[in-house]
């Protein structure tokens, strides 16, 4: 008997090697993502738990976006523990205690959280390939149908079950989810949900708190310290838990320590004509893109959860989620119903089958710019307490803003965002042999040509082909950044007693002036000189109070000038009209003096005029002190190679970070000196402002631009100067308030030159190859220029 045991252990080893081996492999071999496509909304679906990996879809001022959470890769769902989008079963939610009687027989099932059962147990319907059975990307009903044979006794649920989950695209702007199972021979509880994780603003725009919700539930099932519900029901009347009206989701979040915020079942109100059918079960609303979802469902209940237990998530694009950064509203049975007598019955038979229909329909609102939420809390909190209007005249006044939104909403989402990108153009400045293009879009800088030692010229700027490339840009590449250029720790801050809440779109920090900053948005043009003794254009933007959640009117211009030889001036100028508000503006070009397309920078030489840098912690925010760079991969005060160091900076991948540059008691100061010795090129910078971001394109990655050419991280070097990083926050660094008495202005110059062409270069060499020399770009091949001579020299600006 002893000898059988042992065979049989080797036969279970063998077996499990098989299994976690060719097995496993077979299956994630023949993962897949299928796209569904109908108007302006995208859906990607992957076979792997019949998961909902991306839904894309324009905000109010038509630009696409993804609204869920997960990750680039669909073989990273199989390692998922978030349930991101997943189809969870046999049975969502929790059983307590992972056990049931059903039908006299008592069932074991296998515990995963604690003592009880949690969507299904380990290996639930989340975990498991799924067969496509019908598959149509697009046309009139865009539809793909999964199915899977969930066995007798998997993770311990009696009898075989038929399940099956599609994705349709019915309407516009609409997708429905139905879900079906059929047992086959046993009685068994059934209770499917899509577990997709919802941020309206963008799956990389930080936290939802302030998204608003409205839950059609008036009350829910209370639940024990293990999430268990007790079996009662209690109104959300005077809770947290009320969201009969539409509430902003972060209001009372905080009140609930035990579970870190929302994770809770709404008993979902009944039709009053239809007990059993579809009702609304809840409405969300994100302001700042302007996108509302609304859910039906034919399911008694709603879990709401607010990403609590979402902690340092890599997902999509790199970005890191954290808690609270996602809304998952799962219509479904009420949890532990199988103990629960008095529950709606999750029981399916033969005779009996399962159906889930699950209803979503997207829509957006007028830009804040003009929307009702925003004139009503003008009027209410300026002029009704600055003028004292009556109650009579209050609600006239009302009504009209009420009618000129309406009027203005339909404008708005079709004319006005199809006006922005037909505006939309591209601007020259012309000045010897330095050609600069510019876009009103962002302000931002797309090219900038000039020739290298050999005469030959280049495009020393990354970006795109087209201008109308320049809004769906992630990357920021050339723009004007602002409110604030760079981070500010936890999106918020306090000035004047008064504390501001910002939209995070980097964790849980404000990143660039917020979704929606300065580089995206147009820009008036109110000069423009193309060539002459001096080329300049000068851009201006008006930032409205309220605007990414900053406080104050900002008169903001930006001039692109071409005033000497071979020169870039660059001044950026706001004034503040009624508030203190912080600014930090930036110009965020990605260079590489090798040409765009040449590779990355590696090789090129850099020279930084700062002996002190910010440190950063984890989420890339200052500490609040500063540092040596003696001794550090940071010391550029002598002239480095970019690469000699750059693999010692693992968390960031490259160098990203702020330098406190010397000489402070100057007006204007040397920045920086770069120099790519195949071209010849040589960059230097000057600048008025105390800090320069130095920032090596880590994070660009597979980014197709100008000529078909594919970006690749450290292909190109960033020389933002700038304001310290989240200097609103710590008082000890350079302040940037400005105020009406006191207005921004920064000033950036660069100067180009060349080194000497090699030996033996000659214009029949360069004849052969390109055709006849200029006479200008002949003379910067064949002489040594003086700047070159005084490269060393910093006066020499």
């Amino acid at each position: 008997m002893s000898k059988f045991i042992v065979i049989l252990y080797v036969v279970c080893l063998a077996a499990s090697g098989f299994v976690n081996g060719s097995i496993i492999k077979k299956e994630k071999d023949q993962i897949r993502v299928f796209e569904l496509k109908k108007g302006d909304l995208t859906l990607k679906v992957t076979n792997w738990g019949a998961t909902l990996i991306s839904l894309l879809l324009p905000d109010k001022y038509g630009k696409l976006g993804d609204i869920v959470l997960g990750y680039d890769s669909p073989k990273a769902y199989t390692n998922d523990t978030q349930y991101f989008g997943a189809t969870v079963g046999r049975v969502a939610n929790r059983i307590g205690g992972a056990q049931f009687t059903l039908n006299g027989i008592h069932y074991k099932l296998i515990a995963n959280e604690g003592n009880n059962t949690l969507h299904g147990g380990p290996r639930g319907f989340s975990d498991v390939l799924w067969k496509v059975v019908k598959y149509q990307r697009d046309g009139d009903r865009p539809k793909i149908k999964f199915s899977y044979h969930s066995f007798d006794g998997e993770e311990g649920f009696p009898g075989d079950l038929l399940v099956t989950v599609s994705y349709i695209l019915s309407e516009e702007s609409s997708l429905s989810i139905v879900m079906k199972a059929k047992a086959l021979n046993k009685a068994t509880p059934v209770n499917l949900v899509n577990h997709a994780y919802w941020n309206l603003g963008n799956h990389n725009s930080g936290n939802i708190l302030n998204q608003v919700v409205q839950i059609f539930g008036s009350k829910f099932t209370p639940l024990n310290d293990q999430l268990i519900p007790f079996g009662n029901f209690s109104s959300v009347k005077g809770t947290p838990y009320d969201f009969l009206k539409p509430q902003v989701v972060g209001s009372r979040i905080d009140q609930l320590t035990n579970t870190n915020g929302y994770n809770v079942n709404y008993v979902l109100d009944k039709n009053k004509n239809d007990d059993n059918e579809v009702k609304v079960a809840a409405i969300v609303t994100d302001k700042r893109s302007g996108r509302v979802m609304k859910i039906a469902t034919n399911q008694p209940g709603l879990q709401f959860y607010t990403a609590n237990y979402v902690k340092n998530e890599k997902g999509k694009d790199g970005f890191v989620y954290q808690p609270r950064s996602a809304l998952c509203l799962e219509t479904q049975a009420f949890p532990d119903s199988v103990n629960h007598p008095n529950f709606p019955s999750t029981i399916v038979t033969p005779e009996k089958p399962y159906n889930h229909l699950l209803f979503f329909k997207f829509s957006t609102n007028a830009p804040h710019v003009i929307s009702f939420s925003i004139a009503h809390y003008y009027y209410c909190n300026y002029y009704q307490s600055e003028y004292n209007i009556n109650r009579k005249m209050s609600k006239f006044l009302v009504i009209l803003l009420y009618v000129v939104w309406l009027a203005a909403s339909g404008f708005v989402n079709g004319s006005i965002i199809k006006k922005e990108k037909d505006q939309i153009r591209v601007f020259e400045l012309k000045k010897g042999d330095l050609t600069l293009k510019v876009t009103n879009w962002g302000a931002t800088l797309v090219s900038l040509v000039l020739p290298d030692k050999y005469g030959k010229l280049g495009d020393i700027v990354l970006g795109y082909d087209s201008p109308e490339a320049y809004t769906n840009d992630t990357t920021y590449f050339g723009a004007t950044i602002g409110r604030v250029a760079n981070r500010i720790g936890g999106a918020q801050f306090t000035l004047n007693g008064i504390h501001y809440k910002l939209i995070a779109n980097e964790g849980n920090n404000t990143l660039h002036g917020g979704p929606r900053g300065f580089s995206d948005v147009l820009w008036k043009v109110i000069k423009y000189q193309r060539d002459g003794d001096r080329p300049e254009i000068k851009f201006s933007y008006h930032s409205f109070d309220g605007e990414e959640g900053f406080p104050g009117d900002l008169l903001v211009t930006v001039s692109y000038i071409l005033s000497e030889e071979s020169s870039l001036s660059i001044v950026m100028k706001a004034k503040a009209l009624n508030k203190a508000t912080p600014v930090s503006l930036v110009n965020h070009a990605y260079w590489n003096l090798g040409n765009h397309n040449s590779g990355n920078i590696l090789n090129q030489v850099v020279q930084i005029f700062g002996s002190k840098f910010t440190p950063v912690d984890d989420n890339l925010i200052p500490t609040g002190n500063f540092s040596s760079v003696q001794g550090t991969p940071y010391d550029f005060r002598k002239p480095q190679v970019v690469g000699s160091r750059i693999d010692q900076l693992s968390k960031t991948n490259g160098y990203d970070i702020n330098y406190v540059l010397d000489n402070d008691e100057d007006e204007i100061r040397v920045a920086a000196i770069v120099t790519d010795k195949r071209s010849g090129r040589v960059m230097k910078i000057a600048t008025n402002q105390p800090g320069l971001q130095f920032y090596t394109a880590n994070y660009v990655k597979n980014e197709k631009g100008k000529d078909g050419f594919v970006y690749q991280p450290r292909s190109a070097l960033c020389l933002e100067t700038q304001a310290f990083p989240d200097s609103v926050n710590h008082p000890n660094f350079p302040s940037t308030i400005v105020t009406p008495r006191k207005p921004y202005n920064h000033l950036l110059f660069f100067k180009f030159s060349t080194t000497d062409a090699p030996p033996g270069f000659s214009e029949l060499c360069w004849s052969k190859r390109s055709g006849p020399i200029p006479e200008r770009s002949r003379n910067l091949a064949l002489e040594k220029r003086e700047s070159s001579s005084s490269f060393e020299n910093r006066e020499s600006f």
